[in-house]
């Protein structure tokens, strides 16, 4: 890795997360002799797997631009302990997720299907997640963008995805 792929990687440190307009500029203005902007991003990931961190690519669903972000590729306690979820909780997240790939094309699923799936969570009796917890982490998730409400028309129902 040499100079101008550690410039990129100062990049992320200081955006967090970039469009894939903004990361191609800053390509360009480095490798003005041409080379491969994929092979860039794996000569960086490479160096950064042994520490559990790539460059990971992905659509934001709301502009439908391409960004990029370092994401953590390893579980670990420090990062289970970088939430204020707890494990039934993710555990219930996780699930939504899934039921919204399983999906397919529409990647959606209604509010109230989201709430049903809290009782798939495995728990005991103390820590099960009520209905109205489930409503909270909904509400949450949705304000902060990790989950979005959709209205649909009216001969359909509405959906969280």
């Amino acid at each position: 890795m040499n100079d101008k792929h550690k410039i990129i990687l100062q990049s992320f440190l200081a955006k967090h997360v970039m469009s894939e307009s903004q990361l191609r500029d800053i390509y360009a203005n480095l490798f003005t002799d041409g080379g491969n902007f994929d092979n860039v991003i794996s000569t960086i990931n490479e160096h950064l797997h042994f520490l559990g961190f790539e460059i990971r690519k992905a659509v934001d669903e709301s502009d439908g631009l391409m960004y990029y972000a370092i994401v953590n590729t390893k579980i670990d306690d420090a990062i289970k302990s970088a939430t204020d979820l707890t494990p039934q909780e993710l555990a219930y997240f996780k699930l939504i997720l899934q039921a919204i790939v399983a999906e397919g094309e529409e990647g959606k699923i209604t509010y109230h299907d989201c709430l049903l799936l809290k009782s798939k969570v495995e728990t005991t009796s103390s820590n099960a997640i009520s209905g109205s917890r489930a409503d909270i982490l909904l509400q949450d998730w949705i304000k902060c963008r990790w989950l979005s409400f959709v209205t649909s028309s009216p001969s359909s129902s509405s959906s969280s995805s």
